[in-house]
């Protein structure tokens, strides 16, 4: 009997994975278009092998930021046939996009302008308030609604610098599962409590440690990010977006491949890396630019810098 209940429950998690692609089309189609402006996905008709999405910030850090990546690793990106690279951005519903930004992706055409609400969350204590969490759901709704046919979502952070290319080379050559796939980096046994032994302010659950998860760059097949996307049931607030994201995928029918040589927020430098940190940032990467490449020990990943 119990044998009968766990099947059962691994195959509800399966359609519910399959369903949310159509759930989020249908449901959020006129609210992001109406937002993003009806940002185009890829080159025509044809689908993105990979869509990469780099969380940023607004002000002068963040224009700095996004000028190291657009001078470095996206200019070894393939064409946006290949891969479409996104800035995440928030809009507060109902008010305008700041002139500079308008400006800014008006000469870019990278900066994707998102429904995200701004401000603190009821239980949350210290520190600036966050919704990064909320600011990729809000990505993966607009990908699942505007890449029609894409399979595979990256998402990044502005100080980490990507080999989008090695990336798309392995995806053609299959190496990775097509469907329920979350690839990072991955934490786990993260205590969940302060060392008071009182529960985190995003430990609702009043767990011991919170499951594992991917820290700063992580691989989504399209069923997955649509889940995130929409998770059909109210997901509470998580001040930290990739412990978040780890904490809605827990329990659900979900490949965890573990990319310890691609992705490399922190730590030691491998060849296939796909993400590492970009250090200054991107002091070293300007430098090997010149000649067309990666910089050493980039093959495929994003290191972070945490300045």
């Amino acid at each position: 009997m119990a044998l009968a209940v766990a099947l059962l429950a691994a195959r509800v998690r399966s359609v519910t994975l399959t369903a949310c692609a159509w759930h989020v089309t249908h449901r959020y189609t006129r609210e992001l278009e109406a937002v993003s402006g009806g940002a185009k996905c890829g080159c025509g008709t044809s689908a993105p092998t990979v869509v990469i999405g780099v969380l940023s910030q607004d002000g002068d850090k963040g224009l700095q930021r996004r000028k190291v990546l657009r001078d470095t690793w996206m200019r070894l990106a393939p064409d946006k046939c290949d891969v479409v690279i996104k800035f995440i951005m928030q809009v507060t519903p109902g008010v305008q996009v700041p002139p500079e930004l308008a400006r800014e992706n008006d000469q870019t055409n990278d900066l994707l302008f998102l429904p995200v609400i701004v401000g603190n969350r009821k239980g949350y204590s210290g520190g600036k308030p966050s919704n990064l969490l909320e600011r990729v759901q809000a990505f993966m709704r607009w990908v699942t609604v505007a890449c029609h046919g894409v399979q595979y979502v990256l998402k990044s952070d502005d100080d980490c610098y990507v080999a989008a290319d090695k990336l798309v080379e392995r995806i053609k050559a299959n190496e990775f599962p097509k469907q329920r796939l979350y690839f990072g980096h991955f934490l786990g046994g993260m205590a969940a409590k302060n060392k008071q032994g009182k529960p985190d302010s995003d430990n609702y659950m009043k767990l011991d440690a919170f499951p594992k998860y991917a820290g700063a760059g992580y691989l989504l097949t399209a069923d997955v990010a649509a889940f995130v996307g929409d998770p059909g049931l109210p997901f509470l607030f998580h001040r930290v977006e990739d412990r978040g994201l780890g904490v809605m995928l827990s329990g659900f029918n979900v490949t965890y491949l573990n990319g310890r040589r691609e992705f490399q927020p922190w730590g030691n430098c491998f060849d296939n890396r796909w993400v590492s940190p970009s250090r200054a940032p991107g002091v070293a990467e300007r430098g090997v630019l010149e000649e067309g490449a990666h910089p050493q020990c980039t093959d495929v990943a994003v290191p972070c810098a945490r300045a």
